[in-house]
């Protein structure tokens, strides 16, 4: 790529296996891995910290206040791949996981002005390189590099895995969050035009990543 970082971008919905699949193809690319998904969930766990209604009158333009002020004292920000800070806290993947942060998070992912204020940040966060997973890398965060992915699973297959893994909760969750993410107006979960589109239904994550490293050697 002439000197510049490599960005490989591996969007999808839920269940697909993207963290799998994106903490192998970092680790073969020597790359950093980072995913773009807890910087929303971050989101969602500042509000329901600052018990912030996204439904009240002003509510986005007060959480972009929030989130700007961390941002600017670099309180904002990954860790690693499965780590982020918000504020004085580093909170784990699995404390951004819960059922209540995830619907959350999904609320607030769908306001434009939200998602404005923190492209930058996920920018300079891979300003040397890094393996990016989320829903628009390869839309939005970095629209020009060459190497974009985005993995699908039949809704069957992500039911079947949700609920094996978490419960039918989880699976009704997942659901409606991606019906959410697909359909709403900014940034909403696409592959982008150019993109390489990969069906995760019955093949095993090392394949995929496999996969994924096989095109992006032979460019």
């Amino acid at each position: 790529m002439g000197g510049l970082p490599r960005i490989i971008a591996i969007d999808g919905s839920t269940r697909t296996g993207k963290s799998t699949v994106a903490s192998i193809v970092a680790a073969k690319s020597d790359l950093p891995h980072l995913n773009t998904g807890l910087v929303y969930r971050a989101v969602g766990w500042l509000a329901l910290g600052l018990k912030l209604d996204a439904d009240a009158p002003n509510a986005e333009a007060r959480m972009v206040r929030h989130v700007e002020r961390l941002l600017a004292s670099d309180r904002f920000r990954f860790v690693d791949a499965d780590h982020f800070r918000v504020g004085i806290r580093v909170l784990s993947d699995q404390d951004l996981r819960s059922h209540q942060v995830t619907a959350e998070s999904s609320v607030w992912a769908a306001m434009a002005k939200v998602r404005r204020c923190l492209v930058e940040m996920q920018r300079r966060a891979a300003a040397n390189g890094a393996v990016l997973e989320g829903r628009d890398i390869g839309t939005v965060i970095f629209p020009g590099t060459p190497h974009k992915f985005f993995l699908t699973v039949t809704s069957e297959e992500r039911w079947r895995r949700a609920v094996e893994r978490d419960g039918e909760l989880a699976a009704r969750t997942d659901q409606e969050r991606d019906e959410r993410e697909a359909s709403r107006s900014a940034a909403p979960m696409k592959p982008a035009s150019d993109a390489f589109v990969i069906d995760t239904t019955k093949t095993p994550a090392a394949e995929v990543a496999k996969l994924i490293l096989a095109r992006i050697d032979n460019g």
